[in-house]
């Protein structure tokens, strides 16, 4: 008759199931209610009769008659983990979902009520976090899903989804509280808070890191310019943080931030520059100098220049940007041939080099 007359039908298995649950018949009373399409009363049945035996066939029949909570309460009583990720996921039950997850690791940690975890359970779990952290993304509620990603089984796994979202000041302040520090400047410098980078390389213990970039950063501010009061302080805490490396380093530091500051000085000061830079062998610096150096030479009237003719070019500017306080057309014409070396050699990077 299911074919031919379902209705009549579905009202003989009500009828029957009535009967079969007046004689205590739960089985088949329960097996009747679920043909006839009752299947809430079905669930009782399997809940309230059968016990953990029953757990299964309950949550079974509360899915279908559309009761997802208590679907979902009868699968993790009976630690049916991915029936209950699976059901609390058609329902949209995903605050409850979560809490089951929370529930069985902790369980799991202390030992006891959880059996049968493994590869496969830590797969589904993950799916289910994603899949609820992906909804919430799609209504722009990063909040709740933030909440779904910090549950994922990995810091591998967060950060994945997370840089698939494009959601890096998420995944930063996650890095940040997690104690990840470089992960979270390197973030910082993709999001282009170089000062934010600066700060929390400085946290992560990594004194090099920070005051390398700052030595970038107030370049980039500054090339060709003073500088600015800000500028001026981050080149000293560039030399504050690079106490805590060593000593080489410390005097590296020390040289290209008094490069950078361009502060006025006379040719000696900037020669002896430019040898620290070679001797540190620091492209940037050389070419800044070198540079600063041609400054010098272009700002200088031409009633200054020391109108002598030497052999040896370079001898005779080394001595005099040494000893003396005048400039030389030698001394120039040197220095504008080191620095287009300096061109041909990186050009087109040479920006690159600086920075």
């Amino acid at each position: 008759m299911r074919a031919s007359n379902p209705e009549v039908a579905k009202s003989l298995f009500r009828e029957a199931a009535e009967i079969f649950q007046t004689v205590g018949k739960f089985d088949s009373a329960a097996s009747c209610y679920r043909n006839s399409g009752d299947y809430e009363k079905a669930g009782i049945i399997y809940l309230d009769k059968f016990g953990e035996f029953g757990l299964q066939r309950a949550g079974e029949c509360f899915s279908l008659a559309g009761h997802y909570q208590q679907a979902a309460d009868a699968y993790a009583k009976g630690n049916l983990f991915s029936e209950c990720l699976k059901v609390c996921a058609k329902g949209l039950l995903f605050e409850k979902g979560l809490e089951y997850i929370q529930s069985w690791k902790q369980q799991a940690k202390q030992g006891f009520g959880v059996t049968g975890r493994g590869t496969e359970i830590e797969k589904t779990e993950q799916e289910f976090l994603e899949s609820c952290a992906l909804y919430y993304y799609k209504l722009e509620n990063k909040k709740s899903m933030m909440r779904f990603v910090e549950a994922f089984n990995s810091m591998n796994s967060i950060r994945k989804f997370l840089r698939s979202l494009g959601c890096f000041d998420e995944l930063m302040s996650l890095e940040e509280r997690s104690g990840n520090f470089v992960e979270a400047a390197e973030l910082a410098k993709l999001r282009g808070d170089i000062l934010a980078a600066i700060d929390l390389f400085e946290k992560a213990g990594k004194f090099k890191e920070a005051a390398t970039l700052i030595l970038s950063h107030v370049l980039s501010n500054s090339l060709w310019s003073s500088g600015k009061q800000d500028d001026s302080l981050l080149l000293t805490k560039a030399k504050s943080l690079a106490m805590n490396e060593t000593k080489d380093f410390y005097d590296f530091v020390c040289t290209e931030a008094d490069i950078i500051a361009n502060k006025k000085s006379g040719l000696a000061v900037r020669k002896y520059e430019m040898i620290a830079s070679q001797r540190h062998k620091s492209v940037r610096g050389e070419i800044l100098s070198v540079w600063r150096v041609l400054d010098v030479h272009l700002d200088t009237k031409v009633i200054e220049y020391f109108w002598e003719v030497h052999d040896d070019h370079l001898l005779h500017s080394q001595q005099h940007m040494i000893s003396k306080i005048y400039v030389t057309v030698e001394s120039l014409v040197y220095f504008k041939k080191y620095s287009f070396k300096y061109f041909k050699k990186y050009n087109p990077n040479v920006l690159q080099k600086l920075l």
